[in-house]
């Protein structure tokens, strides 16, 4: 069942995002181990899954489209972990 999206970026007048399926997870760790374990589970319960590498990365994936999780790494090398999801 897909979920009326809650949309912050507005262009233009128009939402950006139209419909969340509650499926789409961000996962924002600066160890590709740590990237690619989370993402195997989450790949394996059917979940669409993006990856970045450093919180940059976390952010320019954010403005590209919604999410309905984000697994962030409180220590990356460029930014707070706590920093990125405020």
């Amino acid at each position: 069942m897909a979920l009326p999206a809650r949309c912050r970026h507005k262009r233009h007048g128009t939402c950006k995002w139209q419909v969340m399926s509650g499926r789409h997870v961000l996962i924002v760790d600066d160890e590709l181990i740590m990237r690619e374990a989370v993402q195997l589970i989450l790949d394996d319960q059917s979940y669409d899954t993006v990856t970045a590498a450093n919180g940059v990365d976390g952010l320019n994936r954010l403005r590209q489209r919604a999410f309905d999780l984000m697994i962030v790494d409180l220590m990356l090398p460029d930014i707070n972990g706590l920093e990125f999801i405020a």
